[in-house]
């Protein structure tokens, strides 16, 4: 009897003792995983981008003209704030009107990008959205042609000469995109942009045909844009 006791004590001393073992075990990996697996810092750093769809444009014969730059900032490879600022311009006539219009000046976009594939780090790229909010104060400028009677030859209006008339402009952006890496620090970005135009101020009785930063006047438009990107090396 006394054999039995012994040898069931020394069974459950051992059955312990391999509980004990497995999990020191567990606990030894637990904690080796938590000192390689580096904590996700809140800033991963900084890129600058150069839009140059109006350079693409203004080649494919566009009457408008912008180039812009960006500084983008992220934080924790999933919030992207990002400040956009480039200059815009026309030089047509309306087919509708025949009327000149003439704008050049800058603009600026503040607003931030949300990245949807913040958890695949190791990927070259992301899909990203994100929301803008863009002003201009410009001044623009608009001629019209004397128009003579077809039947009589007579003038029947005084032409339209109108110079610097000042405005200022505000809108909204959606924007959905896509970025990825093509040569180290070096990335290309596309996205399209559906705008929504808050507020424009009109003098004069002449709207103004073209909106540097958001486009053709009217109440919205789609565009689409393409950037070249460098990832700053800090």
């Amino acid at each position: 009897m006394k054999k039995k006791i012994a040898r069931y004590t020394l069974l459950l001393i051992g059955i312990i003792s391999g509980f004990s073992t497995t999990a020191s075990a567990q606990k030894k990996v637990s904690l080796q995983l938590q000192e390689t697996t580096p904590k996700q810092k809140f800033y991963q750093g900084s890129s600058i981008g150069w839009g140059v769809e109006g350079l693409i444009g203004k080649a494919l014969g566009s009457p408008i003209f912008n180039t812009e730059v960006q500084w983008q900032v992220n934080l924790k490879n999933r919030f992207l704030p990002v400040v956009e600022a480039g200059i815009g311009s026309t030089n047509t006539v309306n087919e509708e009107t025949q009327l000149l219009y003439k704008a050049k000046a800058p603009y600026i976009r503040i607003g931030a990008d949300y990245n949807f594939m913040y958890k695949k780090a190791h990927l070259p790229g992301f899909l990203y959205g994100g929301l803008r909010i863009g002003a201009s104060s410009f001044s623009y400028d608009v001629e019209g042609p004397t128009l003579i009677d077809p039947h009589y030859g007579k003038t029947t209006s005084i032409p339209i000469s109108y110079q610097g008339i000042s405005t200022t402009a505000l809108w909204t952006e959606v924007v959905l995109g896509l970025r990825t890496k093509v040569y180290k620090n070096f990335a290309m970005g596309w996205s399209v942009r559906y705008k929504k135009k808050l507020s424009t101020v009109e003098k004069q009785g002449i709207a103004p045909w073209y909106i540097p930063g958001f486009g053709k006047n009217g109440s919205s438009s789609f565009n689409f844009t393409y950037s070249f990107i460098y990832y700053l090396p800090f």
